[in-house]
């Protein structure tokens, strides 16, 4: 993706409601994801937990993160408890296997 690549800083990505976001571009956004303070991927039907472990693994700086409506699972739960560390704000559908 064009953007991650000219727009290398950018810090705050809000692709709520985008259908054509996938994991593949999830993962084109890896060589910004260290500065991503927050994303928006609301209604992303498309994005499962591949795609957003991918982006997620170089999120340190995360600090707000909406994936209500994606195809995440208890597995990108586990996986934000360990890469989002500075995590301030969580928004999620319902997961039936939390607490």
């Amino acid at each position: 993706i064009s953007i991650a690549t000219h727009c290398s800083n950018l810090q705050f990505i809000d692709l709520s409601g985008c259908r054509n976001v996938s994991d593949m571009m999830l993962n084109s956004l890896k060589i910004i994801a260290p500065k991503l303070l927050s994303l928006n991927l609301r209604n992303c039907y498309n994005v499962t937990d591949a795609g957003l472990i991918s982006l997620l693994q170089g999120s340190k700086n995360l600090e707000v993160l909406n994936i209500v409506g994606t195809m995440s699972s208890d597995i990108a739960m586990v996986a934000i408890a360990s890469y989002c560390t500075n995590l301030i704000e969580l928004f999620l559908s319902s997961h039936e296997a939390l607490p």
